[in-house]
């Protein structure tokens, strides 16, 4: 699967990227949304698109929220899970609306993270 993960704080994005990695899975790191979108559009146009998208909800500029929503105008069928330590009901609702696979709360450990991805790889395979 390829993973793109968002996350303007590069503890966060190098140790997502090493776990990712070393699960089989091709990770891909941006710090912030815009070059998150411009990854995106550039792995459509070699056609090898992003599979998945894990996007901090708090960032400088383009918040998360604002990135999923802009990366799905882009490519319908881009999964999507925000990541937060500020998780609401509200969250939740507006992430159903813009058809994203919902969020994980942060902190969380890489098998919460595992458990989460194979739990989105089984709903589009019955979808």
């Amino acid at each position: 699967m390829k993973i793109l993960i968002v996350d303007d704080d590069p503890a966060t994005l190098n140790a997502l990227k090493a776990s990712l990695t070393s699960l089989d899975h091709q990770a891909f790191v941006a710090k912030e949304g815009p070059q998150a979108l411009e990854i995106i559009i550039t792995s459509e146009k070699e056609a090898e698109p992003v599979d998945l998208m894990l996007a901090d909800l708090r960032m400088p500029g383009m918040n998360g929220m604002e990135l999923i929503r802009k990366a799905k105008k882009m490519k319908l069928d881009l999964a999507c899970i925000l990541m937060t330590a500020f998780g609401s009901d509200d969250v939740q609702r507006e992430l159903l609306t813009l058809g994203s696979s919902g969020y994980i709360e942060k902190p969380f450990t890489p098998e919460r993270l595992l458990q989460v991805i194979k739990a989105l790889k089984n709903e589009k395979k019955t979808t």
